[in-house]
């Protein structure tokens, strides 16, 4: 019988031109690892929960000690939630970098509380579409690129 073969590579090294990506969520062509259904969410979330081998250590420290850009996500979805309450703000204090989350904007009212409400945990919010934050950061790459850096 053939060996499985290793979910990530242990000496893997990503750089921004060969970047790792995780499918958190089951990859395509490994089907028995899809989370498609609420049963299979919870499974997943009861199985993270318990075993700390479940996710490789390398995609635990980057979740820890990088900055990350949450885009296509609510602030209520469970996903969002559990990624960055259950691995984010799980880890070590020292280790958390500022990350972003891209959010339709709310009510006035509620965009001051949530601004509050998710500084404190170093997670800022750009209030606006996917797209205009795409278009923006990617204005702002031109100009700092432009600027001889």
């Amino acid at each position: 019988m053939a060996a499985e073969p290793a979910v990530l590579d242990p000496l893997a090294k990503p750089t921004p031109e060969d970047p790792v990506v995780f499918h958190l969520h089951g990859y395509l062509e490994l089907p028995e690892s899809l989370v498609l259904s609420e049963d299979d969410y919870l499974d997943f979330l009861v199985s993270v929960s318990r075993d700390d081998s479940l996710l490789p250590h390398q995609i635990k420290r980057a979740l820890a000690g990088t900055s990350l850009l949450f885009v296509g996500y609510a602030l209520a979805d469970w996903d969002f939630r559990v990624i960055h309450r259950g691995l984010v703000m799980a880890a070590e204090q020292s280790l958390r970098r500022l990350s972003i989350t891209v959010q339709l904007k709310p009510s006035e009212q509620a965009q001051d509380y949530l601004d509050k409400y998710f500084s404190a945990m170093s997670l800022r919010v750009y209030w606006g579409t996917a797209q205009e934050f795409m278009a923006e950061l990617h204005e702002r790459w031109r100009s700092y690129q432009g600027d001889g850096h």
